[in-house]
């Protein structure tokens, strides 16, 4: 393993999990890149956008994630980056990233807006959106095509974070 480079990665929470780790390891060596799949970035859930559009019928519900939400972190300030990452007050500087969304998830603005926001903040960023997908796709691998596609999409962009050879090499 060689510790200048090093990923994070996560889904949904984890994802929110992994955005948050990057920002904390911004001024440390080593991190070089972080995937996020359906990342939750925001610390409470808006009446619009996808919240809106997908709140029911689409396998997580904006229920769901109001509740998810009070059980993470009942009482805390939900516009703490450490909460929040759309929140940080700076994104510069982070560890490159790959964010992946799906077309009918309540959280596809998350990470849609966060990989706005990382690019405005310079920081270099790949965003694929799977259409006609839900929140938990990407663990559906061997039922549908698009899982598989993601999991390759994913493995390719950290060989080339690695810096190992990319697609067709393993």
């Amino acid at each position: 393993m060689d510790p200048q480079r090093i990923a994070v990665a996560g889904s949904s929470a984890g994802g929110n999990l992994a955005a948050v780790v990057a920002q904390q390891l911004r001024d440390q060596s080593g991190l070089c890149h972080q995937v996020l799949i359906y990342p939750v970035t925001r610390g409470y859930v808006p009446d619009t956008g996808t919240f809106s559009t997908y709140a029911e019928g689409y396998f997580m519900t904006s229920h769901d994630m109001a509740y998810f939400y009070e059980i993470y972190a009942p009482g805390v300030d939900r516009t703490d980056p450490r909460i929040a990452p759309l929140a940080a007050p700076s994104l510069s500087g982070l560890a490159p990233a790959t964010i992946i969304t799906a077309e009918f998830d309540p959280l596809r603005d998350d990470g849609e807006d966060y990989a706005a926001a990382l690019a405005s903040a310079g920081v270099p960023v790949v965003l694929r959106r799977f259409d006609g997908q839900v929140h938990p796709f990407v663990y559906l691998g061997g039922l549908i095509e698009d899982a598989a596609q993601a999991r390759a999409f994913i493995g390719t962009r950290l060989r080339e974070a690695f810096g190992q050879e990319s697609a067709g090499t393993a």
